[in-house]
């Protein structure tokens, strides 16, 4: 379904050191962050359910970083919009695309000061293009004097699995209690697949933390709320080619890379499509009501 989106958008064995994690103050990073301690794991489809953009399965080792406790959210990014005066891509070209039903439709007077449904400021930012993200980043970087960045493919992989156990989801293998797709979304989208016996109350996002308690290493909303942007271009046979220490997704060509990855699913997806391996892609302008991002640092 996930490749399906995107067209109508744009036309297990492994050994891995434990993951510890230490919090750093907003005061001395501007974010509040996890310190993931880096180690191997198998990355891809370890369970035998994905697609093929998610085998072949593959070791690879990350060093240490810092990953976002929670999604950018919309007082977050209010802050940076605020002080630049940035216009985000939804702003500037055409608004932001939403689910009627049976199709996706791009909506000028929606874009993330108006999604079409109510958010608090601690909902994560959405309807935020890849581009959008990393302009945000511009501007924390220069206020913090650090180097944030999107996280790569292989962290945000690494750090759902709990620094890289044998989970299906961001929460280990059992059933959800998330932000995604249950009782409360068939309310709205009446023929979708959801998460049976589950209800959170929220129809759209949730503020973030709200809905699910963190993982073994103290992130929230790895999987569920909204998708998240990651720095890697996409290709759909990269992992044959994955280099093992700290892949950051293949090099760009003009001819070849469309797209960027995102993470995650949202409020909107089903099991299947919640699963830490499950890899989706959109080109870099592309912005929904279904998208947000994360923040990731790594470690000196």
């Amino acid at each position: 379904m996930k490749k399906i989106i995107s067209l109508l958008i744009l036309a297990v064995l492994f050994i891995t050191p434990s993951a510890v994690f230490a919090e750093i103050s907003p005061q001395e990073a501007g974010q509040d962050l996890v310190l993931v301690k880096g180690g191997c794991f198998q990355m891809g489809d370890t369970f035998g359910e994905g697609d093929t953009d998610e085998k072949p399965v593959h070791e690879v080792c990350v060093d240490n970083f810092y990953m976002g406790k929670h999604e950018v959210t919309t007082g977050e990014f209010r802050k940076f919009v605020n002080e630049t005066n940035y216009m985000t891509e939804a702003e500037k070209e055409g608004g932001c695309y939403m689910w009627l039903s049976k199709r996706w439709e791009r909506r000028k007077e929606y874009n993330w000061r108006n999604v079409g449904f109510s958010q608090t400021e601690m909902d994560p930012v959405v309807c935020i293009s890849w581009n959008d993200a990393n302009e945000f980043i511009k501007w924390l970087n220069k206020k913090t004097d650090k180097n944030f960045r999107l996280p790569t493919e292989a962290e945000w992989e690494y750090s759902a699995r709990s620094g890289g156990k044998q989970f299906k989801y961001s929460w280990g293998n059992g059933a959800s209690s998330s932000g995604m797709a249950d009782v409360s979304v068939n309310k709205i989208f009446a023929t979708w697949s959801i998460w049976s016996g589950y209800n959170n109350g929220d129809f759209y996002t949730s503020p973030v933390g709200s809905s699910l308690s963190p993982n073994e290493i103290g992130l929230y909303d790895m999987t569920g709320n909204v998708w998240e942007w990651v720095g890697d271009w996409y290709s759909e046979n990269y992992y044959k080619n994955s280099q093992k220490n700290n892949p950051a997704g293949p090099a760009y060509k003009k001819t070849r890379n469309k797209f960027r990855v995102l993470r995650g699913g949202s409020w909107t997806c089903e099991p299947w499509v919640v699963r830490a391996s499950d890899r989706f892609m959109l080109a870099p302008s592309m912005r929904t009501r279904l998208m947000g991002f994360r923040l990731a640092l790594s470690a000196e």
